[in-house]
């Protein structure tokens, strides 16, 4: 409780603003894919970030022994023909698309004050409703998600607990830095029933590092112990976005400037078809609408208040997306 305290006043104290993360600001681009590295470390790695204010988390040392890349895609909760099972979903991730002739997604609400993983629907039938509480929204210091039983079989149990309680700079085992990030320490035990009390089994200690503008966290850390050793740690951390597009697409559009403050340029250097440009709010809300009929135009954004949007250039083929900021 203590440390809880001073984290407000260090934040005061030391002249950092550290600036809270919305629910909007975490809203995906639907039909684009965020791809993560995948690392398994040596026992000797554990890795414990440090709380604070204004602190830099460097794992740009870290050499793993193994790994692989995973893909995010980004959908609609409605295209995944799941949403009557998870009604409340605002997005899907499909994490398993197509493999071995399953194709399996994850369920995603951000909007009913946590970060909130509602489970998952697979095309074999396997399907996962138990919702967790990732963290609590909007991300900032001193917003935490209280422990809590995920769930409890009686012999069997599942808990929970989120501290949002660090704020700086990230730098990735590539070497890729990040500005204004957010530390959400998490605790994950499994206990079991014997002679009259609970013994945990299994612990996880993950920490998780959220950026205004991405989805799903830029790095996630995983501590697994056994019998209260520690065993290994997993990274995920960010490797780059593509928007999806129909492989029969010519071109990538390029926009710029970004940031933005009167006006953003779309150009394709093939020549293109007619196509709409839309601009939406990072909620989904469209504030802005037009039609072009060559591979370049300028858009007016002198009327939008200053933040993030989502910039969408839909044709007869697909749907390119491309965030930027609006000065």
């Amino acid at each position: 409780m203590k440390n809880m305290l001073l984290l407000p006043m260090l934040l005061v104290c030391s002249g950092v603003l550290a600036q809270s993360i919305t629910p909007d600001e975490l809203m995906p681009v639907l039909n684009s894919i965020d791809y993560y590295h995948f690392n398994e470390f040596p026992l000797d790695e554990e890795q414990v970030p440090n709380p604070g204010i204004g602190v830099t988390w460097d794992f740009s040392t870290l050499a793993p022994i193994d790994s692989d890349m995973i893909a995010y895609p980004y959908v609609s909760a409605e295209s995944t023909g799941y949403l009557g099972e998870f009604p409340g979903a605002d997005y899907a991730i499909n994490i398993f698309p197509g493999g071995l002739g399953v194709e399996s997604f994850g369920f995603f609400n951000l909007t009913d004050g946590y970060y909130t993983q509602m489970g998952d629907a697979s095309s074999n039938g396997v399907n996962n409703s138990t919702p967790i509480n990732e963290c609590a929204l909007p991300i900032e210091i001193g917003n935490n998600v209280v422990e809590y039983v995920i769930y409890d079989l009686g012999v069997l149990r599942a808990r929970y607990a989120a501290e949002t309680n660090g704020y700086g700079t990230l730098v990735l085992p590539d070497g890729a830095t990040f500005s204004e990030v957010f530390l959400v320490s998490i605790a994950f035990h499994i206990d079991s029933w014997d002679d009259g009390e609970w013994y945990t089994d299994e612990s996880q200690y993950n920490y998780s590092f959220y950026q205004a503008g991405h989805a799903r966290p830029i790095l996630e850390l995983w501590n697994f112990y056994v019998d209260g050793e520690y065993d290994e740690t997993h990274f995920f951390f960010y490797a780059n976005n593509e928007t999806l597009v129909d492989e029969q697409e010519q071109g990538e559009w390029t926009i710029f400037p970004n940031p933005a403050s009167d006006y953003l340029n779309v150009f394709v250097e093939v020549a293109h078809p007619s196509c709409r440009v839309i601009i939406t709010e990072m909620c989904g809300k469209a504030v802005s609408s037009q039609l072009i009929r060559s591979n370049s135009a300028t858009v007016d954004v002198s009327s939008l208040l200053p933040g993030m949007y989502v910039l969408s250039i839909e044709s007869d083929k697909n749907v390119q997306s491309y965030r930027f900021v609006k000065e």
